[in-house]
């Protein structure tokens, strides 16, 4: 991972709206201020409520400027569909684009009985087989449904803003197609107005006649390409991914995907590059891979969006593999909070990498937290009164985007799940006690409120979602006692609600549990106060088992895991007073990392 030599400095910031803003925009104005001002929030928020969450490496720096012989233009067009990437003269397209049979290592080969792709193409998504081909035609032919496999277009959009997760990727500017094979390119909006490329999607019929539904197949790629691994070849964990690219200060992300999970299998960020035409190289590990095929994405943005520009290619795994750690046991970077601005800081040490905010007047920025999906830290922005504002901006940097801003009203926590699919939050609005808890699903816009008539008693520590989706663990404030509390999100209403049982069990009298973590597995990470130095446990099947202490600390700042729960990170405040304290734990070892003092916030 190549970082800055030093701070930069990102885009100023714009707000642009998007869906997810629509919904909680609705749910703000439900909640009405009941007097003049709760100033005393941020201070015990500052307190209570220091959650981290680890930050899985991604994507690029700031794209600064276009060089001149760059083939896809990153400024607008002049209106209209955006014409198809075209090569530059030293470019020729390659790599992500399926080769003609006689050079593919290695190809899709359903049963004969059933639906087939063409030779030498493998099927990315949305289908991994042909029975789940046969499924989709079955229930189609009987009642027409998800008939948006028969769109090339839709199914390339879906296939960008869905899969791969790049959601401000969300135009279709172009789409051509014969009866078996079609390219779509798609792209993003530009603060002018107009739009840019971003890739062309090769996709091909996954079986015979008009009915057979539209596969991705790879990319068309010009000025940005994967070269190795090759298309259809069989890969391990770390797997080393290579191409060429045309640009200035580009620096480039690769994930590795497969259909059946929601989040990346892994990550690689950010690899610097720059030129006409020159190599890149990065490697990157993964693990838990069991679909037939999987993707392998490159991007790079930043200067207008997280990405401008990206390539896909089509890859095996040997079975047995894809379980590799990262090099080090952890993540290279996180986020966290320097001079009121959300940064990012070396994990090696806690060292200052570069900014991704920038200083707002009179306020601060809080609480980062990255989204499962690698893409986006979502944070809390004050103005310097009561008031708070939900907040996100793309770890390529970027343009802070502004996602709930409820009138004279605080946001004193929240949590994300499933890339952007799942969004909960903690709201009281100014001058009053009571307290909602919003659960949104954000992909149909279905949405719950969890009340408290007043605090207490209160919600006192961001919410964590479940692997389920469906169920959130908070902690819940009663007077001078606090305990762990799971709700169904969707369905409970008050904070009387809670489910019976929760994956820590029956809670001493003698410790207090805070900042829940959930990893993968349903496991529940929290830390322990009992009166001695903090700790940190972990929860399952109505058990608590601690894992280890912290000499010479307080109160526990924050706490937060790596998906599998393997990596720890930690900030405390030293027992004799003084500025929180991040610290990781590997392995059974607990390191200090001093670059990051002060950062009570920060996200892995």
């Amino acid at each position: 991972m190549t970082e800055p030599t030093g701070p930069t400095e990102p885009i100023e910031p714009t707000e642009p709206g998007d869906f997810l803003r629509t919904v909680l925009a609705a749910e703000a104005a439900e909640v009405v201020p009941t007097g003049d001002g709760l100033y005393h929030i941020q201070a015990r928020v500052a307190r209570r409520r220091h959650t981290l969450r680890w930050l899985r490496p991604v994507t690029a720096v700031a794209v600064l400027a276009a060089a001149a012989g760059v083939a896809v233009a990153l400024t607008s067009n002049t209106g209209g569909p955006a014409s198809l990437l075209a090569a530059s003269p030293s470019a020729t397209p390659n790599a992500t684009t399926p080769p003609s049979p006689s050079t593919t290592p290695a190809t899709t080969k359903p049963a004969a009985s059933g639906p087939t792709l063409p030779a030498g193409t493998l099927g990315l998504w949305p289908f991994r087989t042909p029975a789940e081909v046969s499924a989709w035609s079955s229930g189609y032919a009987h009642s027409g449904q998800a008939a948006w496999h028969l769109d090339p277009a839709a199914t390339a959009a879906s296939f960008t803003t869905g899969y791969l997760g790049y959601t401000e990727d969300n135009q279709v500017l172009a789409s051509t197609h014969t009866a078996t094979d079609a390219k779509v390119t798609v792209g993003y909006a530009t603060p002018d107005g107009h739009t840019a490329p971003s890739a062309v999607i090769h996709l091909v019929r996954f079986g015979s006649g008009s009915t057979a539904p539209w596969e991705v197949v790879g990319t068309d790629d010009t000025s940005f390409t994967i070269t190795t691994p090759g298309y259809g070849v069989s890969v391990q964990s770390p797997v080393t991914v290579s191409g060429r690219i045309t640009g200035v200060d580009e620096n480039i992300q690769v994930q590795v995907h497969q259909p059946s999970s929601q989040s990346p299998l892994g990550s690689s960020c950010c690899q610097s590059a720059g030129g006409s035409y020159v190599p890149w190289s990065a490697a990157v590990s993964f693990a838990g891979a069991s679909d037939p095929v999987l993707t392998i994405a490159a991007a790079t943005g930043g200067h207008v969006v997280a990405v401008e520009r990206f390539a896909v290619t089509g890859v095996h795994a040997i079975p047995g593999t894809g379980s590799s750690a990262p090099p080090n046991g952890y993540p290279a970077s996180f986020v966290g909070v320097r001079d009121n601005r959300i940064a990012v800081f070396a994990s090696s040490d806690g060292q200052l990498q570069h900014y991704l905010t920038v200083p707002v007047a009179g306020g601060t920025a809080s609480d980062p937290q990255l989204t499962d999906n690698a893409y986006w830290v979502y944070y809390i922005q004050s103005q310097g009164g009561c008031a708070t504002t939900l907040m996100k901006v793309a770890y390529t940097g970027g343009n802070p985007v502004t996602v709930a801003a409820p009138t004279a009203t605080a946001i004193i926590g929240f949590g994300t799940a499933r890339g952007e699919q799942r969004l909960a939050y903690i709201a009281q609005a100014c001058g009053g006690a009571a307290q909602d808890l919003v659960a949104i699903d954000t992909t149909t816009g279905a949405t719950n409120r969890i009340l408290t008539p007043g605090a207490p008693p209160g919600f006192a520590s961001d919410p964590t979602w479940a692997p389920d989706g469906q169920h959130l663990a908070v902690i819940v404030r009663t007077g001078t006692a606090q305990h762990l509390a799971v709700y169904d999100a969707f369905t409970a209403h008050t904070v009387g609600d809670e489910q019976a049982a929760t994956p820590c069990g029956q809670e001493s009298p003698g410790s207090q549990l805070s900042h829940p973590v959930f990893d993968t597995a349903g496991s529940l990470l929290v830390a322990i106060a009992s009166g001695g130095p903090g700790s940190v446990g972990s929860c399952a099947g109505g058990h608590l088992t601690t894992l280890f202490s912290l000499a010479n600390a307080g109160a526990i700042a924050g706490l937060d895991a790596t998906p599998d729960g393997s990596a720890i990170l930690v900030s405390a405040f030293p027992a004799t007073g003084g500025t929180a304290q991040v610290s990781r734990w590997v392995a059974g070892a607990l390191s200090a990392l001093p670059g990051a003092s002060g950062s009570a916030w920060a996200s892995w």
